[in-house]
């Protein structure tokens, strides 16, 4: 009988808090110099950023402009 495995979504933007982080994430993205990985690591970082300036203090992540229809 085989086990089955639960998986769960990762995403590393949300552990990407900050831009001391995200910069050496990059480093380590274009080391690789694999440009599908590049691509997908910078994704990664744009998301970091926005998430970063949405936690920012006196920012409510239930305003207006966060829900869409």
């Amino acid at each position: 009988m085989s086990k089955k495995l639960k998986l769960t979504v990762y995403d590393a933007a949300e552990d990407l808090c900050t831009e001391a982080m995200i910069r050496t994430f990059m480093a380590e993205a274009f080391e690789t110099k694999e440009p599908g990985y590049v691509a997908h690591a910078l994704g990664v970082a744009i998301r970091a950023r926005a998430m970063k300036k949405d936690r920012a203090p006196g920012r409510s992540t239930l305003a207006a402009e966060n829900l869409a229809d």
